[in-house]
């Protein structure tokens, strides 16, 4: 055997160990299905009413406690042109907006199996409008907490994968992921859910710490726009199912950008040798 090919071999073998190492280092977070939130309209603009075609998937994070993952959904069977534009969160074991995962968003390392939508450009907060568009029909008031929102882009600020809008259009998704306030969890974010856990007036502002949910759906039948707001029910339908194999590969696992350097550099170095001893 040739001292070339020697070295040559032990050139591989590092790749090879550097690339392994690297794609560990990133390997996706998994995540828990907890809870899918429907929805009922507080105004009637539209002829019909596409509540039913409206969901969150509210996801845990076990290595990430201080966290939940909200996944917002609008139906493949909703009607042709309807689309989700706004985004409002009231109250609720909510710190503030982590991040959005989107067309141009997402959070490092990636939720296993869970992919970005790259036709849905979304940002936060500073939405117009800022409240949720006829909140006081709902009771009690809804009232958007600050920075609790979110909505399309336009403009410029479009993401490049985007070919149409960068609103949620009919089966398409968003992911946003909040931390929680100090000390809570994602068993103190569900029970912010729920209305029992509450003294209610419809009269009166909703009380601290109780947590819904709205969206302002546009194109609906008539040409009109409604607004939603969570409902809660402790019998949530069955996880979904999870989204096709990434064709590229492992769903959420990649090599660091470092280790795909070390292998160009390695491969470089091979070609470089093996041509001088030709």
């Amino acid at each position: 055997m040739s001292h070339s090919g020697s070295r040559d071999g032990v050139v591989i073998a590092l790749v090879l160990i550097v690339l392994t190492i690297g794609a560990a280092g990133v390997q996706a977070v998994p995540i828990t299905h907890e809870l899918t939130l429907s929805f009922s309209r507080i105004t009637s603009n539209s002829p019909t009413d596409v509540a039913s075609f409206i969901s969150v998937d509210i996801y845990s994070i076990p290595s990430q406690v201080n966290r939940v993952l909200f996944d917002w959904k609008l139906d493949t069977t909703a009607p042709a042109g309807s689309f989700l534009s706004d985004i409002y969160y009231d109250d609720g074991a909510l710190l503030g907006i982590a991040s959005l995962i989107d067309a141009d968003d997402n959070v490092s390392p990636v939720y296993d199996g869970f992919l970005a939508d790259p036709e849905v450009d979304f940002s936060h907060p500073n939405n117009s409008p800022p409240d949720l568009p006829g909140g006081n029909n709902a009771d009690p008031d809804f009232e958007t907490s600050a920075g609790f929102s979110a909505d399309e882009d336009t403009g410029q600020d479009v993401a490049a994968s985007v070919t149409d809008k960068s609103r949620l259009d009919v089966g398409e998704h968003l992911g946003i992921v909040f931390d929680l306030k100090s000390g809570q969890t994602i068993t103190d974010l569900l029970a912010s859910l729920d209305p029992a856990n509450f003294v209610i007036d419809p009269n009166s502002a909703a009380p601290d710490g109780f947590l819904r949910l709205g969206v302002h759906a546009q194109g609906l039948p008539g040409g009109a726009s409604d607004s939603f707001v969570s409902t809660y029910s402790s019998q949530s339908p069955p996880p979904p199912p999870p989204p096709p194999p990434d064709p590229g590969g492992s769903p959420g696992i990649a090599p660091e950008p470092a280790s795909v350097i070390l292998l160009g550099a390695g491969l470089l170095v091979i070609g470089r040798r093996r041509s001088r001893w030709q």
